[in-house]
């Protein structure tokens, strides 16, 4: 479910909400339901791991559905 209280709105770009513990994983609303598509057992958990990563590295990712691809293509090498 899409917290209102954590949307961000920019000019000319789709809403994005912040999403994690520490409210740092922006994401749009059609991003978070392709996560929601592709990871159904754990899509939350993997918000939660992202966010917890981004607090403790101070990493920056230009697209955060992106990143957690990346994460469960090398989690499923393992």
């Amino acid at each position: 479910m899409i917290d209102e209280s954590r949307k961000v709105i920019r000019e000319g770009k789709p809403n994005q909400y912040k999403e994690g513990k520490y409210a740092n994983v922006p994401l749009t609303a059609y991003q978070h339901y392709k996560l929601k598509k592709e990871f159904p057992d754990d899509w939350e958990e993997r918000i939660e791991l992202l966010s917890e990563h981004i607090e403790k590295t101070g990493k920056v990712y230009k697209d955060c559905l992106a990143a957690i691809r990346v994460r469960a293509r090398f989690e499923k090498k393992e």
